[in-house]
């Protein structure tokens, strides 16, 4: 079943700084329908691989995102990691009947999604405000909370926090607050993309530079360090491998964070940091309550805590390889090979 082509949500909202002081509404529009092959290669020189653990992303149904169909080559189990979200992810066990060195995996992943785009606009007199729902206990706690990449408590965070003057003002409505952090995002740092650089915010906000998860990670802590539901959206953009691109450069894979804040009377509010600091001739309004049906979302906030059979182990994201574990005989050289990344558009609405 196909979504509608059309959908429209309303809500009320006074945006002051970020927008006209005026009720808002969220326009929800299907924008294409996508189709995407993600390849993974495991390899291995001297090491006899006995047996392999494998966590694969299981692909959610979100506001963005709808019609969420994967298959995988291996014929990975359902699984859910161990945080109280229990976000679902896909598990693979298996056991190699004849070790061999070299050892290699190759695992592709087929999705096929509807991508949806969010706007803002103003509330006509006509409109009525929809039913939103609200956040579950466990959902709101778990949006609020610190982790290992969102550690707002920590010394150098709060600093960062006080000295920018990121802290909520009483009566402050919250994309207010967002669009002041994102102001100090675009005086403060430089874009730059680097996929092995540690993303807690602890780290990133004493550098002079960050990337997507960077600068979308800074602006989930300071939401949730001021009390407001906040979370990432872990993905790739909606467009294939750049010609000529390597793996160390973003349009190899086309890695990419967003922010989704929660809002009483609206739901979950796309923001994009990142565009708003690559271009500062555009207002930082036009990147909060905007999403463009762009971005192929593989699963919401980092640190999983994954069900390994011996222990828990915690993988900052899914978004360009999968989490492995690897048994067997000699010394483990285990390295991730080349991957796979192509996406069409099957259909678009203009």
């Amino acid at each position: 079943m196909h979504p509608p082509a059309f959908l429209l949500t309303v809500a009320t909202l006074c945006v002051g700084a970020c927008a006209q002081s005026a009720r808002q509404k969220l326009l929800v529009a299907v924008c294409q329908s996508i189709h995407a092959t993600i390849q993974y290669e495991i390899e291995t020189t001297r090491f006899a691989v006995s047996r392999w653990l494998v966590f694969l992303p299981e692909l959610p149904e979100l506001p963005s995102q709808t019609e969420v169909r994967l298959t995988d080559s291996v014929g990975a189990k359902p699984a859910a990691e161990c945080s109280a979200l229990a976000r679902p992810v896909r598990f693979w066990d298996h056991a190699v009947a004849h070790p061999v060195a070299p050892s290699r995996l190759s695992i592709t992943l087929e999705v096929d999604a509807a991508l949806w785009s969010r706007r803002l606009a103003p509330l006509q007199a006509s409109d009525l405000p929809p039913k939103v729902t609200p956040l579950s206990s466990i959902e709101a706690a778990f949006y609020q909370a610190p982790s290992r990449t969102f550690d707002f408590q920590s010394q150098a965070f709060v600093k960062w926090l006080k000295h920018g003057g990121l802290l909520r003002a009483d009566n402050e409505a919250p994309l207010d607050l967002a669009a002041r952090i994102i102001t100090v995002l675009r005086s403060d740092f430089a874009y730059r993309f680097d996929m092995l650089e540690d993303k807690s915010v602890s780290l990133v906000c004493a550098r002079a530079a960050a990337d997507c998860a960077g600068f979308s990670y800074l602006l989930i802590a300071a939401m949730r360090a001021n009390r407001v539901p906040a979370r990432a959206l872990i993905g790739r953009l909606a467009k294939p491998r750049r010609s000529g691109s390597g793996p160390m450069e973003n349009a190899f894979d086309q890695p990419h964070v967003r922010v989704e804040v929660f809002i009483a009377d609206l739901g979950w509010v796309p923001i994009d940091p990142t565009f708003a600091v690559q271009n500062q001739r555009r207002s930082v309004a036009s990147f909060i309550g905007n999403d463009d049906g762009d971005m192929l979302v593989l699963h919401v906030d980092p640190d999983l805590q994954l069900p390994f059979p011996d222990q828990q182990r915690i993988a900052g994201s899914l978004q360009v390889a999968p989490y492995y574990w690897a048994y067997g005989e000699g010394p483990f050289d285990g390295f991730f090979g080349p991957t796979g990344w192509d996406l069409k558009s099957v259909s678009a609405v203009k």
